[in-house]
């Protein structure tokens, strides 16, 4: 039964980074695709436009509602159907603080149709954010003066949600713990990443079987994979992310094929992938 009730999303993050580099964060489009989209542009300013970007089919235009630098961003997503009196939009409000000497920064997210079956898009996008706000903290510690290249790979999967899952993490060298989301944030672990050569440290940042794994990787100068099974039917579509910072063309190159292998007979990987350097 469909609960009438509209959920309100929010989560908050302590960051070890000044207030104004945090708002840099949010408003600067340079920046803003250093942590969230793989492409951004356009002008945050009262009344601008902010272009968020995954790619084709992927991407679209945020309004800046709300504007008071330093303290409060409002992003408000401007549907086809926006126009219609009992349209109801996607908000995304920012709220930055300083708290005991780091930045408090708090997301929350309202809009959600309340007649919709929104359970489902609901811990999709807690999910999401909650990688992307542990992404943000690991640019703002470690790359705030680096560009972020991009390798990866999205498209529709060919088996089940649960062999995909599985198949995965058995892939990157992960015991039946890591398959079935038992990982606590901080636990280190071995990760087969380089397919072959040594296994690579990782840290676990976020995971839920059979939906997400997010890791940090020290010895790719705090790089970050993020495992999206997304919301849908039994074959879901899957996104494979890997955010390096000041890594040379040859080891991208390396990466990327390696994450060809991970992905081959799990995913059609002719559909949608990419880097970005």
């Amino acid at each position: 039964m469909t609960d009438k009730t509209a959920p309100v999303l929010e989560l908050t993050v302590d960051l070890d980074a000044t207030a104004e580099q945090v708002w840099q964060a949010l408003t600067d489009p340079q920046r803003l695709q250093n942590w969230f989209p793989l492409k951004s542009g356009g002008d945050a300013k009262p009344g601008g436009k902010v272009l968020l970007s995954w790619g084709e089919g992927v991407e679209w235009e945020t309004h800046i509602t709300r504007f008071e630098p330093g303290r409060h961003l409002q992003w408000m997503d401007v549907l086809p159907d926006a126009d219609k009196p009992e349209a109801i939009l996607p908000v995304v409000d920012w709220y930055v603080e300083t708290s005991g000497g780091r930045t408090r920064l708090r997301l929350v997210q309202s809009g959600f149709d309340p007649d919709s079956d929104w359970q489902e898009y609901y811990d999709a996008l807690r999910r999401g954010w909650t990688y992307f706000l542990d992404m943000l903290g690991t640019y703002l510690e470690y790359h705030f003066d680096s560009s972020r290249q991009m390798v990866y790979r999205r498209a529709r999967s060919l088996v089940s949600r649960r062999e995909l899952w599985t198949g995965m993490l058995s892939a990157l060298g992960l015991g039946m713990t890591a398959i079935e989301g038992l990982e606590r944030v901080g636990e280190a672990m071995p990760l087969n990443l380089s397919l072959g050569e040594q296994n690579l440290a990782a840290e676990v940042r976020f995971s839920e079987a059979p939906h997400a794994f997010a890791v940090t990787l020290p010895d790719l100068n705090q790089a970050s994979l993020f495992i999206e099974l997304e919301p849908g039917d039994d074959k879901p579509s899957c996104g494979v992310w890997l955010s390096t910072f000041d890594l040379e063309d040859g080891k991208l190159r390396q990466l990327e094929n390696n994450l060809d292998q991970l992905c081959q007979g799990l995913i059609d990987i002719g559909l949608d992938s990419g880097n970005q350097p």
